[in-house]
């Protein structure tokens, strides 16, 4: 992988960007648990980013990103259901919507992958099954189309 390339997984359930909250007096604020999970994601990347050397593209290099949320398959799921699964014929269509997941990361990775996410011109979004006995995660691919 090149220095402008950054590849990493958070573990634990997928979680969405949280619309905000409101006081009593109208002021807004971002929900405890979505600010705990971008630091999570803060920190991860920067661990990962310090692993490979990775190098934060200039201001104006358009970046691509690849999110895949993993969950778990639930134990209530009959054979039926685990086989459409084995055959890519089932998917998670569960929450958290994709765009939120999409949110809470591109925010996070702000001025660690890159200045802004508005630098994000491409991105595939997805969500998949684990396979039996592997833990939900989810598995993040950022990298600059040309620096």
């Amino acid at each position: 992988m090149s220095s402008h390339t950054l590849f990493f997984t958070i573990p634990g359930m997928p979680m969405g960007k949280a619309r905000p909250r409101f006081r009593r007096n109208g002021m807004a604020y971002t929900p405890k648990e979505t600010k705990q999970y971008e630091q999570k994601i803060k920190d991860i990347a920067l661990h990962q980013a310090n692993i490979c050397q990775y190098i934060k593209p200039s201001e104006d290099t358009p970046m691509r990103m690849h999110i895949t949320a993993w969950y778990p398959i639930p134990a209530s799921y009959s054979n039926k259901k685990r086989q459409q699964i084995q055959d890519g014929t089932l998917q998670p269509n569960k929450k958290p919507d994709l765009d939120n997941i999409m949110k809470i990361i591109a925010d996070a990775l702000n001025h660690i992958a890159y200045h802004d996410d508005k630098q994000i011109v491409e991105c595939v979004l997805r969500k998949q099954y684990v396979a039996e006995n592997n833990d939900p995660n989810v598995a993040v691919f950022v990298e600059a189309m040309y620096e």
